[in-house]
């Protein structure tokens, strides 16, 4: 008896346990169902935003993520502001809004954007914003052959020197430079003294390439060299690293999207090989240690001999101008192939201009005169590239230019003209007319390098005092109502890289 009392009083007891765990679950479903009922109630709400402010100031169709806590009806473009006004596209899936910009971002500038957005299950309605900076990003020049400094436009006081030539073995003297990323490319007088005449009878090399890693600040640089060339040195020496050395290295640039580093080179190296002008492309991506250096080659597979050269960028290729006036790009993606775009013939002697701010389009001038022609090389981004190119006629205003002409689109053109008295000016110029942006106060101040900051937004002014003296770069805001003009010390401006 006892035994089966005990055992109805357990059976009872976990009876009423289990209601009581049902209840509590159901009552924590019911509040669950209250709480997402009162949530959706409430309308949407922001999550997180995601934007890159770095690639907003460089690129075109950069994109702002705006993630919500629920599914949303699809937004019309009018239920979006963006301020200061940019023009974008707009996308929305499920909980997501994307707002694509299709031009570039002002750089050092806070963006606010607010969207109107509604709930796709109960129509709920709620306005939901955020905001954020846009870079600043370095841009760098060379102060006497002896150091590399680093600006910010935005801020004065954050320059500071990134590269100096005594740092180097032997404190060779930089010619030229390139910035990819977090590197450096440098072209020196090669060491101990470019054009000495060796043991052998030999002229020594004139020139080298280094690449060195620019420091974080308050860092160390340290050199990145090709392996093969070290242990050659002897014991005790100033180590010789260089990746190229070479009589005469010139036109040195970058392609801060791929990593890639490019260097015309003539006379004979260390291999004994004789070069005439041939272009040197080296991966100095991150993480690359050992840095490939291949030499461009022509469909035959004959050296090229490269007057003039571009990068393509983010595609790896590069659109070349050869010794008989050709223009020729030359892919590695999906393989290598070289193609002759056609341009060159009887009478026509195009030259390569600048790439537009942002993009893969180039401006091709006709030194003979006539208009310029703006050729789309997006194609060589997926190896799709195919003849005739798509190309626009661009606007080239009469004048005296001293200088190339850059293209900021197909109808707007800054150029350097030179008056009648000697002196020299910079002209914004577009079918409605022209303006002046620029006229040094001093006439005999001539001008040397113009370029654009990657957006477009600025123009590089290189100034050479006629009297010798250190060179200086100027950098105007294209629209004349952005920022006040910034003077910083030094010459060869990267963005001219």
């Amino acid at each position: 008896m006892c035994t089966e009392r005990g055992g109805g009083e357990r059976g009872r007891s976990r009876g009423r346990r289990s209601v009581v765990r049902a209840a509590a679950v159901a009552l924590l479903a019911l509040l669950a169902l209250g709480l997402a009922a009162a949530n959706l109630a409430q309308g949407p709400r922001l999550r997180t935003a995601e934007v890159h402010p770095g690639l907003v100031v460089s690129r075109t169709d950069q994109r702002l993520v705006l993630r919500l806590n629920q599914p949303l009806e699809a937004l019309a473009p009018g239920d979006v502001d963006v301020s200061p006004d940019a023009p974008f596209a707009l996308s929305t899936e499920g909980s997501d809004v994307t707002i694509r910009f299709t031009g570039m971002l002002a750089t050092d500038t806070r963006y606010t954007v607010e969207a109107r957005v509604r709930s796709a299950a109960l129509g709920t309605t709620r306005t939901v914003g955020t905001a954020f900076t846009t870079a600043d990003p370095p841009v760098t020049t060379l102060v006497g052959g002896e150091r590399i400094l680093e600006h910010r436009l935005g801020d004065p006081a954050a320059t500071r020197t990134v590269l100096d030539a005594a740092t180097l073995p032997g404190a060779p003297a930089i010619r030229e430079f390139a910035a990819s990323g977090d590197r450096l490319a440098v072209v020196t007088d090669a060491l101990p003294t470019g054009g000495a005449v060796e043991p052998s009878g030999r002229t020594a090399p004139g020139s080298e390439l280094r690449l060195v890693t620019v420091p974080a600040r308050d860092g160390a640089a340290h050199g990145m060299s090709d392996p093969d060339a070290a242990g050659a040195t002897a014991p005790g020496a100033a180590p010789r690293l260089p990746l190229i050395a070479l009589d005469r290295l010139e036109q040195l640039r970058a392609d801060p999207r791929g990593g890639l580093i490019g260097v015309v080179g003539s006379g004979t190296g260390t291999d004994g090989v004789a070069r005439d002008r041939t272009l040197f492309l080296i991966d100095a991506a991150p993480g690359v240690d050992a840095p490939a250096v291949t030499a461009l080659a022509d469909a035959d597979g004959t050296p090229l001999v490269v007057d003039d050269w571009r990068f393509v960028p983010g595609t790896g290729a590069v659109v070349v101008r050869d010794g008989s006036g050709r223009i020729l790009l030359s892919e590695s993606f999906p393989e290598a192939r070289v193609t002759d775009l056609g341009l060159a013939g009887p009478g026509r002697a195009p030259e390569l201009g600048a790439l537009l701010p942002g993009g893969t389009a180039l401006a091709v001038l006709d030194a003979a005169g006539g208009d310029a022609r703006i050729l789309e090389l997006s194609g060589a981004r997926t190896g799709d590239v195919r003849l005739p190119l798509p190309e626009t006629s661009a606007l080239v205003p009469s004048g005296a230019p001293a200088g190339g002409a850059l293209h900021l689109d197909a109808g707007t053109v800054v150029d350097v003209v030179a008056a009648s008295d000697g002196s020299e000016r910079i002209e914004l110029r577009t079918a409605a007319g022209s303006r002046t942006l620029y006229a040094p106060a001093a006439k005999d101040t001539r001008i040397g390098r113009i370029c654009l900051s990657p957006n477009g937004e600025r123009l590089a002014v290189e100034r050479l005092p006629a009297q010798g003296g250190e060179a200086s770069t100027s950098f105007l805001a294209i629209d004349g109502e952005a920022a006040a003009p910034r003077s910083v010390i030094g010459g060869a401006p990267s963005w001219c890289a």
